[in-house]
């Protein structure tokens, strides 16, 4: 759907995401993640947020839910449980490093697990696009690797 510049994009985020979070696990021992990530209400560490909502708004393949998914996500979790940090990616927003960008997703991502350790509870939420590229390593049943599509796929692929 995206072409060759969509998997270029999609296999780059798979490694940062990969590599991030193996790199952040081999550093802990599986009893204390899986304690971390039992339940919110039972966090002993920070918590923090990233938001992203996508609703393409002018483009093909426009979505009307997107944004409205992330403030109903962040009510419920900010009214039944304290969040440290948040950062909101949406595509409505004035500020430049606010809107969900192929640039501003991974920086949300390494701002996600900058400082992260046991005990910590980190929440990614996402609504938008989704699409799909050929798997290159094998690790997936359906040959196909998952992707997140960005507002600026167009340019910086998915």
């Amino acid at each position: 759907m995206f072409g060759s510049a969509g998997k270029m994009l999609a296999d780059k985020v798979g490694r940062h995401v990969e590599e991030a979070v193996a790199q952040h696990l081999s550093s802990k021992t599986p009893a204390s993640t899986e304690k971390a990530t039992e339940t919110l209400g039972k966090v002993s560490g920070k918590r923090k947020a990233l938001f992203i909502g996508i609703n393409y708004k002018g483009q093909k393949g426009e979505l009307r839910g997107c944004i409205n998914d992330v403030n109903n996500i962040k009510q419920f979790l900010t009214s039944n449980f304290k969040i440290d940090e948040m950062l909101i990616l949406t595509d409505d927003q004035s500020d430049p490093s606010k809107i969900p960008t192929r640039a501003n997703i991974l920086a949300g991502f390494r701002w996600l697990r900058n400082g992260a350790k046991a005990g910590d509870s980190l929440i990614m939420h996402y609504s938008g696009h989704g699409g799909s590229v050929k798997d290159t390593d094998g690790d997936e049943e359906d040959g196909m690797d998952e992707t997140l599509v960005p507002l600026d796929y167009q340019k910086a692929g998915q």
